[in-house]
Formats: structure tokens, C-alpha cells, sequence
């Protein structure tokens, strides 16, 4: 297995993804499996929220297994059969690319 995952997110994306997760956390999950995705994405919000604190265009966040697999997971089962509007869709498609990345370095 590979020992980490690249991220390259630019700053209005690294936002979305912290505000996506954020939401996550108020969820009241009662499945085990979705808990430990979340925990595994709150581990990735931690890291996100440091580099957010210096001003930059683009950010790149080395994810571990566990954290890159989740995000795959979380898009499959949780965005890609919600409906898109334009206010969502650079980041339902970066999470689709994401996810396809994870995909082919994990399989």
C-alpha cells in the first residue's frame, strides 16, 4: 500500500472541504462505519485548518491511507447522488476527480 496520498487544494476548495466536514461532525450518526469516516476526515480538517492560518493560493496536504480512502468513500456514498448547483459544483468536482485518483493509486 502506498505510504501516503498527495492533495493539491486551492484555497476556496480547502474551505469547502473544512465547512463540508464541519457539517459532517453535527450529524447524529448512530452507524459505526459512518463514524469512523468522519473521524478519519476530522483527522484531515486538523491538518486543513493549519495550512488554512497562512495565506496562500494553493495548499498541498499529505493525506494517510485511511484519510485518502475516506474521502473516496465519503464522496461515493454521500455526494455523488446529491443534486449539483452551481454554488457546489467546483467542489463536487474536485472531490469526483479526488475520489478517482484515490481510486487508481489504492486499487
Amino acid at each position: 500500500m502506498k505510504k501516503g496520498f498527495k492533495l493539491k487544494l486551492k484555497r476556496d476548495i480547502a474551505e469547502a472541504m473544512e465547512q463540508l466536514i464541519d457539517g459532517l461532525v453535527k450529524l447524529d450518526l448512530s452507524d459505526d462505519d459512518d463514524k469512523l469516516l468522519v473521524a478519519a476526515l476530522v483527522e484531515m480538517r486538523l491538518r486543513l485548518y493549519d495550512k488554512l492560518k497562512h495565506q496562500q493560493g494553493e495548499y498541498t496536504l499529505t493525506l494517510t491511507n485511511v484519510e485518502a480512502l475516506a474521502l473516496r468513500i465519503f464522496f461515493c456514498q454521500f455526494i455523488a447522488n446529491q443534486k449539483q448547483t452551481p454554488n457546489t459544483a467546483q467542489l463536487y468536482h474536485w472531490l469526483q476527480l479526488t475520489a478517482n485518483e484515490v481510486h487508481r493509486a489504492y486499487a
